[in-house]
């Protein structure tokens, strides 16, 4: 599936932050720095997607498929950002934010 840059950031703040009791909205803007309206905007975008699940007073949880992209994303990120961290001599921030752009840019393949 193909996702947008903030679609894949969201994704993996989301798989990272919410555990087995799901995350509220304010949670995730406060992680990613970012209003409160754009989460709710994303999170009806992810649920439409069907990779969300919004619960009962605002918790949101990863469907079994949005925890599986989500987790292939989060591979890919880690790999690419330490390559690109290694071959560039960038700090890893850096690196991870510049590898969330060239994933989200670049074609998957089949």
């Amino acid at each position: 599936m193909k996702l947008t840059r903030s679609q894949t950031r969201y994704l993996v703040a989301i798989y990272k932050l919410s555990g087995d009791e799901g995350i509220r909205s304010m949670g995730i803007a406060e992680a990613l720095s970012v209003s409160r309206p754009s989460v709710s905007r994303m999170l009806n975008n992810l649920t439409q997607m069907g990779l969300l699940d919004k619960r009962l007073y605002g918790t949101v949880f990863l469907t079994e498929s949005g925890k599986a992209l989500a987790e292939e994303r989060l591979q890919e990120l880690n790999r690419l950002g330490s390559q690109l961290e290694a071959i560039l001599k960038i700090p890893s921030d850096l690196a991870e934010e510049c590898a969330l752009l060239l994933i989200s840019e670049l074609p998957k393949s089949q």
